[in-house]
């Protein structure tokens, strides 16, 4: 009796380490607002379901020359569904959807030098880099950047 308990208990353990394939939901769509900058509040998974953000979020933030902006501050232009911004007058940042592919949605994102000087873009961060999110970024010491 006691080895049918045995072998039923190693049965279950067993079965509890066999990986479970699920189905996960992608993101299908951004809801872009450009009425003042480049920002979103919602965004769809491919189920439809739409997850709206506490407040609007930038698109995308970085660094320019130590200083960190992000799309939501600077006003856009929309020219042939690529968005136009600048900033301090020497960097031009299109943005482009680039649309849906089976892991999500792809954008590109153009940092053009305008001016006569050289400028530095540095950590570049999906909707923006904020006090309440974990962001991976090349801030911090050399050898920890």
């Amino acid at each position: 009796m006691k080895t049918t308990l045995k072998s039923v208990l190693l049965v279950k353990i067993a079965l509890l380490c066999i990986p479970v394939a699920l189905n996960s939901q992608s993101l299908h769509e951004i809801l872009i607002l450009s009425d003042h900058g480049l920002t979103t509040s919602k965004i769809f998974l491919t189920d439809t379901t739409g997850i709206t953000f506490q407040g609007a979020k930038p698109l995308f933030s970085f660094n320019l020359n130590c200083t960190q902006h992000n799309s939501g501050e600077n006003e856009s232009s929309l020219i042939d569904e690529l968005y136009i911004q600048t900033y301090d007058n020497s960097v031009r940042v299109t943005y482009m959807s680039k649309g849906e592919y089976p892991g999500g949605v792809t954008s590109e994102i153009l940092f053009e030098n305008i001016g006569t000087d050289t400028v530095s873009i540095s950590n570049v961060v999906p909707f923006g880099e904020d006090s309440k999110s974990v962001n991976i970024t090349g801030k911090g010491p050399e050898d920890l950047a």
